[in-house]
């Protein structure tokens, strides 16, 4: 279920809740991956420098106790906040690098989909529009594969795009 929230306090108090939560109950597994959708949430909202400083102050419990599904899936997340600057293409390729061998390890075609589809986005920022085609089009193979048509269709127009 989406739920939109309407300013930047609201949104603060629920994660912050969602967080604490699962502090209390000492699951690290479910509370990396509670810090993962906080950090997506946070993805379109909030200036790049704090996204990036988001992902980086917990990185390490992530690494530790997320599953392979959220561990490329928050470093892909990264990896895209990175590519918002000029600065970072090394750090943001590396990144998506990551997670890109985690979905190779792991066989999974959602979490393929989902870096390709940022390794898009990062090469649009390099002006590199062969590239973008050709991640954009490995994100949208993928997805088919994982029978997740919203993000195919996405990926579709952001090829088109």
């Amino acid at each position: 279920m989406f739920t939109y929230y309407s300013s930047r306090q609201e949104l603060e108090q629920v994660l912050a809740q969602s967080q604490a939560l699962w502090l209390e109950v000492g699951d690290n597994e479910r509370l990396s991956e509670a810090l993962l959708w906080i950090g997506d949430e946070i993805l379109y909202r909030y200036p790049k420098e704090e996204i990036c400083s988001y992902f980086a102050q917990h990185e390490t419990l992530i690494r530790q106790f997320a599953d392979p599904f959220v561990l490329a899936y928050a470093l892909t997340a990264w990896g895209w906040a990175l590519s918002l600057g000029k600065d970072a293409y090394e750090r943001a390729r590396s990144l998506h690098a990551e997670a890109l061998a985690i979905g190779y390890r792991w066989q999974d075609p959602a979490i393929l989909g989902t870096v390709y589809q940022n390794l898009g986005h990062l090469s649009l920022t390099q002006r590199d529009y062969a590239t973008a085609k050709h991640f954009s089009l490995e994100a949208a193979s993928s997805f088919r594969r994982a029978g997740i048509r919203w993000y195919f269709a996405e990926t579709l127009y952001n090829t088109a795009d």
